[in-house]
Formats: C-alpha cells, sequence, structure tokens
C-alpha cells in the first residue's frame, strides 16, 4: 500500500556471536525502570530534538526492552528484530559493529519500503539504496508508517567514543560497501599506497591475496610503480579459512583454495600483499606454492599491523595462543615460519591515516544521509512518568566517528572482566 514495507537483507557476517555477553544480562521486567529518549519521525532521519515526549510503556514497550538491553549489555552486537507489525534494529553504545537502512521505492504501489542490513551491499541484491547508517546506540523501528528512530538519554547510556572495528575496513566488510560515507574498496586502496611508501622492495610485479587484498595490491602498485598481476587462481566455492574450527580443516581448506598463475610468476621477484596475518597458516602454503610455480623472491606486505591481540568483541580470535605476532619474538620470525624473502607491516599510525583520510566523504552513488521529511510525527500522548521519557535525536545529530584497534594495540575500549 501507500506504507512503507520492513524487511532485512544481510550479506553474511563473518564474526561469532558475542551470546555469552548477551545472555548474561538481565533486563527489567517493568519498562519504565528504563529511560530512554525518543521520537518518531516517519522517515529514516533521526528524530527531531524537543519533540513531544511520550511514555515508551504506552507507545511501544519493544522499544523500551531493546532499549534496556541496549544499556545494560556490553560488548559489540548489532541486531535485527522482528516482532508484531514491525522491525526493530539497533547497534551496541559504541558502534563496533555496522548497520545501515535502506529504502525501495515501489512506482506500482505506491509509498516506499524500508530495509536493515548489516553492509550496505547487500541492499543491492533487494533493489533498494542507502539511506544512512544507524548511529551507535540508536533504536530503529520500522514499521507501514516509515522509519522511527530513538536514542538513549545520557543517565541511561551515558556518552562514550566509537569503537567502530577497523577490521571492518581491512577484511570483514565487503569492498562495495560504504561504512562512514566511504566505500570500503577505496579505503583498502589506501592502505595499500602508505604501505608502498612505508614499506618499499625492488621488486618485478605485485600482487595480493584474494579477494580482500586485491585493493590494497591495486594501491602498492600505483605509488611504487609495479605492475600489478595475478598469481592466484581462486577456488570461489572455499570460503574464508581463518574461521575454520581447527587446524586441519584450515590447512586443507588452503590446498584447495589455491592454485598458482606459473606463467605469471616464473622468474619474477614478486611482492605479495595480504591484508592481514592472523595464524600464519594461509601464507605458509602460498608461499612455497608461488617458489614452486617458479618465482624468484616472494616479498610479503601486510596491510594491518602485526596482530598481537585476541578479540573480545565478537570476532573469532579468542587467545593470545591463535597470534603468531604475540608468540614471535620477532617479525623475523615470522618471515622465517612463511619463508618469504623479506616481511614487512604498515605502522599503526598509517592504517588508521588511510581509514580517516575519507570518512565523511561523499561517494558518487552515496545518498544523502538523511532524507527530506515525507511525514510529521506521528506520536502523541503525555509524559506519564520520568521514568518512561522518550527523546528524539536531533536532525542534525551527526554520526561520531571512532575506531577500535585493540587487536592491534591491545587497548580496549570497554572494561574487560576475568
Amino acid at each position: 500500500g501507500a506504507g512503507a514495507g520492513a524487511g532485512t537483507a544481510s550479506p553474511g557476517r563473518r564474526r561469532s556471536t558475542p551470546a555469552s555477553r548477551l545472555a548474561s544480562v538481565s533486563i527489567a521486567s517493568d519498562p519504565h525502570h528504563a529511560r530512554i529518549s525518543s521520537g518518531s519521525t516517519g522517515d529514516a532521519s533521526p528524530g527531531r530534538t524537543g519533540e513531544m515526549l511520550v511514555s515508551a510503556s504506552r507507545e511501544d514497550p519493544m522499544v523500551q526492552r531493546i532499549a534496556a538491553l541496549v544499556a545494560q549489555a556490553e560488548g559489540a552486537f548489532a541486531f535485527v528484530v522482528l516482532a508484531g507489525d514491525a522491525v526493530y534494529g539497533t547497534r551496541d553504545r559504541f558502534g563496533f559493529r555496522p548497520l545501515c537502512i535502506g529504502k525501495r521505492l515501489n512506482p506500482g504501489a505506491g509509498g516506499a519500503s524500508y530495509f536493515l542490513s548489516s553492509e550496505s551491499c547487500a541492499l543491492g541484491t533487494v533493489g533498494a539504496s542507502l539511506v544512512r547508517e544507524v548511529h551507535p546506540g540508536e533504536i530503529v523501528r520500522v514499521d507501514a508508517r516509515g522509519v522511527h528512530s530513538w536514542v538513549a538519554l545520557p543517565e541511561l547510556q551515558p556518552r562514550v567514543q566509537p569503537a567502530l572495528c577497523v577490521f571492518e575496513y581491512v577484511y570483514f566488510a565487503r569492498p562495495d560497501s560504504l561504512i562512514e560515507g566511504q566505500l570500503v574498496h577505496s579505503v583498502r586502496q589506501r592502505l595499500g599506497r602508505v604501505l608502498a611508501r612505508e614499506c618499499p622492495v625492488e621488486a618485478d610485479i605485485v600482487s595480493g591475496v584474494p579477494d580482500s587484498s586485491i585493493a590494497a595490491a591495486i594501491g602498492y602498485s600505483a605509488v611504487s610503480g609495479l605492475p600489478y598481476t595475478e598469481v592466484f587462481c581462486k577456488n570461489r566455492y572455499i570460503g574464508r579459512t581463518f574461521i575454520q574450527p581447527d587446524q586441519t580443516l584450515r590447512n586443507n581448506a588452503i590446498h584447495l583454495k589455491f592454485n598458482a598463475l606459473t606463467h605469471n610468476v616464473a622468474g619474477k621477484r614478486l611482492v605479495l600483499i595480504d591484508d592481514s596475518i592472523v595464524r600464519g597458516n594461509t601464507l605458509r602454503k602460498l608461499v612455497p606454492l608461488l617458489r614452486e610455480a617458479g618465482a624468484k623472491e616472494v616479498h610479503i606486505r601486510i596491510s594491518s599491523p602485526p596482530l598481537r591481540h585476541p578479540c573480545y568483541m565478537g570476532v573469532d580470535i579468542g587467545t593470545y595462543d591463535e597470534l603468531i605476532a604475540h608468540g614471535a619474538e620477532s617479525i623475523d620470525k615470522i618471515r622465517a615460519h612463511i619463508g618469504a624473502d623479506s616481511l614487512e607491516y604498515i605502522t599503526h599510525e598509517g592504517m588508521m591515516d588511510a581509514v580517516k583520510e575519507g570518512i565523511g566523504g561523499h561517494h558518487p552513488h552515496a545518498p544523502a544521509a538523511a532524507e527530506p521529511r515525507h511525514s510529521s510525527s506521528s506520536t502523541g500522548g503525555e509524559v506519564t512518568s520520568s521514568h518512561s521519557k522518550l527523546q528524539a535525536a536531533s536532525d542534525s545529530w551527526s554520526m561520531p566517528t571512532g575506531h577500535c584497534s585493540a587487536c592491534f594495540t591491545g587497548k580496549y575500549p570497554i572494561r574487560l572482566e576475568w
């Protein structure tokens, strides 16, 4: 009809679910116990500051329940809930994981459908376009009237420095996704350009480990002047190996996943770009594969710093023992382990500069951050309790930025309890 539909879309995430943290949270049964601020806009833009305060329990108990969860749960989460005749979505207050809103016009039926997705790249598969990202700590509801937005009051949800996982840019996100207003592919190219300036080497060609390192290899080629050439044929039916549950499965998957392109490699001094080294399994198999194909030299360059610390925010890297950079006495020990002629990493400063350079920039295919209003607030009522206040976020509320790089630095944005 003329109202908005609701849907979800996801390209598939590659992270473990922080179920242990969520399962331990107890939510108060009285919805008035939690105070959140909210409002209803009828579109996808954040709500307006100063709109009439309403009772959350009278308007939508589900919003109150989600707000109580967001206020108490610590760690990384972004989830979508289908309840009744509405779809709800939220991110943790640090914004570790991405979540975005999409919109598809329905010319025949009139009106529009809205979608919630972990990444913007999934929206195109259902004919939708990106409207904006859900803000850290924000709660959105999609129903027949459109999109409604709430943000928690400071006394319930103290403001914190946002901490989007920087590994989204390095590895997790698909290259055609938009995060913080910038194309992931472009960020990875910048990482490669910085890497070439920081870690040059004499060689004949440069290539990347498919697929997440190709953009960085292209960036490295642009700065170094070395021609970019593909050196691996990848089996598209083998999934990501670093999330396999045990070492034997990971090794078997690597053997099945790659074949060297012998004619591109033979007699060449090769720079091979990879996005990261977690356990070292992949490169330990790929370097000998390249030598067998006739590579004269194999120089490894990594477009992220040494990964020395576990992630406790939802990524399946659980212990220090799993991280080769933590146990190795030096970078040269890692080089010897993988069998390369040389090994160098981008600096942490260089990585962060590359990530921050394009934040908020306008991509030619990216829509505006917020759409014009097409309906007024549909909420009403009087404040019946100071413990049930809802207040909308401001229209001019620009999404704050910040990043978590704890897996590289060991500086976690939340306090860890053992």
